[in-house]
């Protein structure tokens, strides 16, 4: 189960593993909050499927949200990989 908590982060529960994976959040200026959550999750699905394991999947979901905030707008606010990576913490 993927839970996003906002400024404060998200968490990953692997229920099979019994094992829970998280994240603290990213401290930004929100300017949007539409598509947070969904570029989060989106990001933390893309990164499972090229064989991340789940902390490195949360740790590049949590900046592509936290980036994502500070921008208006939906599809068009959400950032590239490359924009994600140079923003990371």
């Amino acid at each position: 189960m993927l839970i996003t908590d906002g400024a404060k982060g998200g968490a990953y529960h692997d229920f099979s593993a019994d094992q829970v994976f998280e994240v603290a959040g990213i401290s930004v200026i929100p300017v949007d909050t539409t598509g947070v959550d969904d570029t989060f999750c989106s990001y933390f699905i893309r990164r499972l499927s090229l064989g991340e394991d789940p902390q490195t999947a949360l740790t590049c979901a949590n900046p592509a949200a936290a980036l994502k905030v500070t921008r208006l707008g939906t599809t068009d606010a959400i950032p590239s990989l490359q924009e994600v990576m140079e923003f990371a913490p």
